[in-house]
């Protein structure tokens, strides 16, 4: 499974490394890297792993959603050797986590990624 939710820091100072770093610390992940990757706005991104899945963190592509400037991709997966924690699969739990720290998260409904996809979802914190 591979969810995406919405992320943005309400005083729009944050940048992305200090973005990553706060929803790092507040999910159980460990072995948190930086990824450099022509795929991704910016050229980097990070992600984070959990015995059943990884996090990973990048800028948007201001496709969807432009007042969001970053994403928060939910991979999950087989045991990972070696990674603590374990990754809540109920997205909203996640949502309400990174809300504690400030940010502001949104969960989309539905198919976002269709060019007629009228924004709708639930949000969270700020």
């Amino acid at each position: 499974m591979h969810t995406v939710i919405f992320l943005r820091d309400p005083s729009g100072a944050a940048s992305l490394e200090e973005v990553a770093r706060r929803v790092m610390a507040l999910l159980p992940v460990s072995e948190v890297e930086e990824r450099e990757s022509e795929n991704y706005e910016g050229g980097n991104y990070f992600v984070g792993y959990a015995a059943n899945g990884e996090v990973g963190v990048c800028r948007s592509d201001g496709a969807q959603l432009e007042e969001y400037p970053y994403w928060v991709t939910l991979t999950y997966r087989g045991v990972r050797q070696g990674a603590r924690g374990m990754l809540d699969e109920d997205t909203s739990v996640i949502a309400a986590t990174l809300a504690t720290d400030g940010l502001q998260v949104f969960v989309p409904e539905g198919d976002w990624t269709k060019v007629d996809w009228a924004p709708s979802g639930t949000t969270y914190g700020a």
